[in-house]
């Protein structure tokens, strides 16, 4: 769950990108509230404390407040996984960075040289 002021990420983007129950978006005062949930085919982690990825989702927080919404694009690609997205007809505009290359490089198995095709 993040947490960020109304100024820095307006609730109706948010909601364009998390919309489903993997992710979601509401609004609590001054404040957009993100909360995102994966399940574990393995069942339930009670005594999960936070130790080991906790240092790794900082970052993403940082990058969202930024305006960099590529780690909400991603979890709208979640909802799209999860079946979610029935009523709407288009997706959140593809954050940069994201987008697809239109030149692919392929690689010589003999030669550390690259043709594009």
């Amino acid at each position: 769950m993040f947490r960020f002021p109304r100024r820095v990420l307006d609730l109706a983007t948010a909601k364009s990108y998390c919309c489903c129950g993997s992710a979601s978006a509401k609004s609590k005062g001054d404040f957009v509230i993100l909360d995102f949930l994966s399940d574990d085919e393995e069942g339930d982690r009670w005594d999960d404390d936070g130790s080991g990825w906790l240092s790794a989702v900082i970052p993403l927080r940082a990058e969202i407040a930024a305006g960099d919404h590529r780690a909400l694009y991603i979890a709208w690609m979640g909802c799209v996984q999860e079946l979610a997205l029935e009523n709407r007809k288009l997706g959140p505009p593809v954050p940069p960075g994201l987008e697809r290359r239109r030149r692919h490089r392929r690689h010589s198995p003999t030669s550390c040289e690259s043709t594009s095709i």
